[in-house]
């Protein structure tokens, strides 16, 4: 058995290395006994557009935060991530059923 990381309730982490989160709940049985660890974020919905991450490869911004519902959103488009995108359209042709 190697444990590489073992919190404990209560404890603050840094998901990401990027914002701060409360461990909430750690479930040893979850996963076929691999466990899971909860945790509540730590973002303001000011946060949103203001935090870049990195999760293993693949980079991320958080573009907002729920507060009524605990969540964000992590939006993983490298090439676009954090710009706005505007499209010119042509319409070649319209067929009519």
């Amino acid at each position: 058995m190697t444990v590489t990381n073992s919190p404990f309730l209560g404890e603050k982490v840094r998901p990401y290395g990027a914002w701060d989160a409360l461990v909430a709940g750690i479930d040893d049985a979850a996963n076929n006994g691999t466990g899971i660890v909860y945790v509540q974020h730590d973002l303001a919905p000011d946060d949103a557009r203001d935090i870049l991450a990195h999760d293993g490869s693949d980079q991320f911004i958080v573009t907002s935060v729920d507060l009524d519902k605990g969540v964000y959103v992590a939006d993983y488009n490298r090439e676009v991530v954090g710009r706005t995108l505007v499209f010119d359209i042509t319409i070649a042709s319209i067929i009519r059923k």
